[in-house]
């Protein structure tokens, strides 16, 4: 019966951190997650730009390079902006 009323009573205060971690930092660590993937994918469009000879090929990359960096940031931050929104800040 102890162990019970120990369980809940520390259950109902971690309750405020839980909802602190899902609301606000877990929202957080899914942006940097998305910035690390873009970073990584720029630098291997970039990588794969210096070692290829074919001029219409480096254009080809860098149009994709800029295209990620415009695009598809743009859109996914503010997707997950609009789910943090809907989270409560």
């Amino acid at each position: 019966m102890c162990a019970c009323l120990v369980y809940h009573c520390g259950n109902k205060k971690r309750q405020p951190e839980t909802t602190e971690i899902t609301k606000h930092w877990m929202v957080g660590v899914e942006i940097i997650n998305h910035i690390n993937y873009l970073m990584e994918h720029v630098l291997a469009l970039e990588t794969q730009s210096l070692i290829e000879p074919d001029p219409s090929a480096k254009q080809s990359i860098n149009d994709q390079v800029s295209q990620t960096i415009l695009k598809r940031s743009t859109s996914n931050f503010r997707l997950t902006k609009e789910k943090y929104d809907r989270r409560g800040t």
